[in-house]
Order: C-alpha cells, then sequence, then structure tokens
C-alpha cells in the first residue's frame, strides 16, 4: 500500500510539473517578443512585439523613424526601404571606441574573403575575383566575449526580437582602395541544404560600420536603385526574405569599393529562423 501511496504521489508531482517544463522547453512567445511557436520557425518578424520597434512590417508602414530603447540608452532609426527590399538604418549602435576595438581584434587574423561554392556547399572553399575584401569570423570565447561584438549582437537581435542562438558568428571585413564584393543575394540558393540545415534560410542581414569612408564604400541595392552611405557606428538591416519567408531578389546587393585614399571595415550579422549551429 505504501508503495502505491507514494508512486501516486509522485505521479501527481510529476503531473503538476509538466505546464512548466513544457513552458520553458517550447515557449509560446520568445523574450521581448510576441512571436508565437508556429511563426518563429516559420517567418519569425511577421508579427510586432512594440509598433515602435518594428516600423517597417505591414500595419505600420506610416512610421518613418524613431528611437529603440534598450537598457536605458537610445538607438535612432529610420526606414530608408519600406519594401523590396525592407531595409532600415539604425544609429550610435558602437562608439569610436568599440568600433576601433573590433577592427583591432580582426586586423589580427584577417584572410582573403572567399565566397560559396555551390559543387561544394562551404564559405570556405573558394577565393574568387567576384569578392575581393579580406575579412574574418568571431569564433573564439575571447573573439565573442569582445564588449563590442556582445554589444553589437545585443542590440541587433533585440531590435529584430530574434534570440542570439539564431545568428551567425560575427564577421569582420575590410576593404582596401579598390576592393569590392559584386552585387550578390546573402539567402541561400535552394539547392544549398548543407547551409540551409544549419539553421534554416537568412532571413536577416546587419550591417555594421566600423569606420567612416570618406570616398566611395557604399551599399548598393541595384534593383532598388538604392545606395546606402553609413557612418562609423551606424547600421544598416535588410531582410533576405519577404513576410511570407520567401527569398526577395530585391535584396541583392554590391559593396562598392572604397575611393582614393579609403578604407572601409564593417561587421556583418546574418539572422535565421531557428538557432544556426
Amino acid at each position: 500500500k505504501m508503495a502505491v501511496f507514494f508512486a501516486a504521489v509522485v505521479l501527481v508531482l510529476f503531473m503538476a510539473a509538466m505546464p512548466s517544463y513544457w513552458a520553458a522547453a517550447f515557449p509560446e512567445k520568445p523574450p521581448d517578443t510576441q512571436i508565437g511557436r508556429r511563426q518563429r520557425f516559420i517567418a519569425p518578424f511577421q508579427i510586432p512585439d512594440e509598433p515602435k520597434r518594428f516600423p517597417w512590417l505591414p500595419g505600420y508602414a506610416n512610421a518613418k523613424s524613431g528611437i529603440l530603447r534598450l537598457e536605458g540608452v537610445n538607438y535612432p532609426w529610420e526606414v530608408i526601404s519600406e519594401a523590396k527590399p525592407r531595409a532600415f538604418v539604425i544609429h550610435n549602435v558602437l562608439n569610436d571606441e568599440e568600433c576601433q576595438s573590433m577592427i583591432d581584434e580582426a586586423s589580427k587574423v584577417l584572410e582573403r574573403s572567399s565566397v560559396i561554392d555551390l559543387s561544394t556547399g562551404m564559405a570556405r572553399s573558394k577565393v574568387d575575383s567576384y569578392r575581393t575584401s579580406s575579412g574574418m569570423f568571431f569564433q573564439t570565447a575571447d573573439q565573442e566575449r569582445l564588449p563590442a561584438n556582445v554589444k553589437y549582437r545585443h542590440v541587433i537581435f533585440k531590435a529584430m526580437g530574434l534570440r542570439e542562438p539564431w545568428l551567425e558568428k560575427t564577421q569582420v571585413l575590410r576593404y582596401n582602395e579598390g576592393e569590392y564584393y559584386k552585387a550578390h543575394e546573402d539567402y541561400f540558393a535552394a539547392t544549398d541544404n548543407l547551409n540551409i540545415n544549419r539553421g534554416g534560410q537568412r532571413i536577416v542581414t546587419g550591417l555594421l560600420m566600423l569606420k567612416t569612408v570618406p570616398s566611395g564604400g557604399e551599399t548598393e541595392f541595384p534593383k532598388a536603385n538604392l545606395k546606402v552611405k553609413l557612418q562609423k557606428g551606424s547600421a544598416v538591416i535588410f531582410y533576405d526574405v519577404d513576410e511570407s519567408g520567401t527569398v526577395d531578389p530585391f535584396s541583392l546587393h554590391a559593396a562598392l569599393p572604397p575611393g582614393p585614399g579609403s578604407q572601409k571595415w564593417a561587421a556583418v550579422l546574418w539572422a535565421h529562423p531557428r538557432p544556426f549551429f
């Protein structure tokens, strides 16, 4: 009888704990967002948590600019393209010292940038004249813990209502005078299962300027007839897909070469609809 009694007690405690367990393991909405579980894995940017944070979404098209407030810090933003592609700029993401710390860290291990070789699906496998910059990824524990990197990633995923594990490693790029990256999409080709299986399609791109470029160095969206010129510490964020999750060909973009005597440094982030590994 005692065994039956204790078994019944254990069962009652187990049933009582189940709701908390499932709520923790499979939350209906991520922190700081109103994104349901289903939408989170399909199109996590469809449902905004606050209109002021998501002015570029359907229903908030009339908002052109505002202030993103995070932990008592104000980050001014402005919409630069309401659709095709949807894009906005957020200012004062990093200060001068923070920008320089990322440049200093990246300068230690720069290598010639590569492009994805669809014959292998591996981004490191092919160096091509299509892209002539140098770059690196923050991959070591010390690099990832660099305060400027932590802050940049925090601002981006909070601004987008995402989670930090959904972001790829931060990439830092250097373009010397005359170097470029010709027009390309950041989203993966439909046949690139190797990368898509690591966390789904790329849905958002963030590009933070670490150094003001006096001449040239814009990010150009040729299909949208749009050029973006950023100041140090500002970031452009644009969607690689539309609100249905379909890749947006208007997100095609190019890194234009810095002009005479100029050099460009930028930090890039890509976000996915689920954790990226």
